[in-house]
């Protein structure tokens, strides 16, 4: 069996054809490592953000089609920077 299935992220048709970026937020450095090394691997552009500053200013300049962040982080907490 390959273990690796559960790691997988979807092909949904033509999507990887457009360039979509995933902007990922974590105040621990090692913490992005994981999920950003499995979603660059699936061929998507992936952003980083170690708070919620960061998060903001890079969504306003690269317009990120998808957010991934931890739900608890320093500065404020992920659902209400996620509105």
């Amino acid at each position: 069996a390959d273990n690796n299935n559960h790691f997988k992220i979807p092909d949904i048709k033509g999507i990887k054809d457009q360039n979509i970026k995933i902007l990922t937020v974590d105040a621990d450095p090692v913490a992005l490592f994981a999920p950003s090394h499995i979603v660059k691997k699936a061929g998507y552009v992936v952003l980083f953000a170690l708070n919620a500053l960061e998060c903001i200013d890079s969504a306003r300049v690269n317009q990120p089609d998808l957010l991934l962040m931890h739900v608890l982080l320093p500065d404020i907490e992920g659902p209400a920077l996620g509105r």
